[in-house]
């Protein structure tokens, strides 16, 4: 990545007005964890191309990332208008709006907008985190069963079941949900990190440590 950044950095140089520049530099200061430079270099770019909606979406989504939910919100409310909008930017709308704590619009958007929504399961999986960021657990049970049923391989799903079943103190049944997301993706850093509180407060320390420290070589970063 470094090495990527060095030749896209020669390229802008050579060829200051060239969008495709900036955005693949943006796109390797993103995957290098400078994600407050991506941001910058992506708005260069999108001043050289005013009208490409790709860069639009891109932006919102690292505004997203970077917490600055308000600003996506902005931005996303442009691209929700077009009337052949993306399922990538309904999901990506949608999880903005979930942050923002608009749930319920979340879920209205979602079925109004949504093709085919009943038997989707990743839409399915963002209206069960609607209503489980609602503290509707037995709802948003329902969703991601639905979601699980529709696809048995969405680790988000079973992860965020066991967060349900958690939640109302099913631990047993949120254990099972977080080994099931793990089998299916084995460096879910939030399923490690979930289960690692579940044994740690559970009272089992050593399996803890084990889940703890198999997270911190996933995700070095996780503080």
């Amino acid at each position: 990545l470094q090495k990527a950044i060095y030749f896209q950095k020669l390229a802008i140089q050579k060829a200051p007005f060239e969008s495709v520049f900036y955005l693949n530099l943006s796109e390797s200061l993103r995957k290098n964890d400078q994600l407050d430079q991506s941001l910058s270099i992506l708005y260069f770019s999108k001043i050289l191309s005013s009208k490409d909606i790709l860069i639009d979406y891109k932006l919102a989504k690292l505004n997203t990332t970077l917490k600055n939910f308000v600003q996506s919100d902005l931005i996303y409310n442009n691209l929700v208008k077009d009337k052949n909008i993306s399922k990538d930017i309904i999901i990506s709308y949608c999880d903005n709006l979930i942050k923002l704590n608009k749930e319920d619009k979340a879920i209205s958007f979602i079925e109004k907008n949504g093709k085919n929504t009943s038997n989707d399961d990743v839409l399915q999986s963002v209206i069960g985190l609607a209503y489980f960021r609602k503290k509707q657990f037995e709802v948003a049970q329902k969703f991601l069963l639905n979601s699980i049923r529709i696809n048995n391989y969405n680790s988000f799903a079973f992860t965020l079941l066991g967060d349900c079943f958690s939640a109302v103190g099913d631990l047993e049944n949120a254990k099972k949900n977080y080994e099931n997301s793990l089998n299916i993706e084995p460096n879910n850093k939030m399923a490690l990190n979930n289960l690692g509180a579940l044994s740690f407060f559970s009272g089992d320390f050593i399996e803890a440590e084990k889940i703890y420290k198999l997270a911190i070589i996933n995700n070095e970063n996780n503080y």
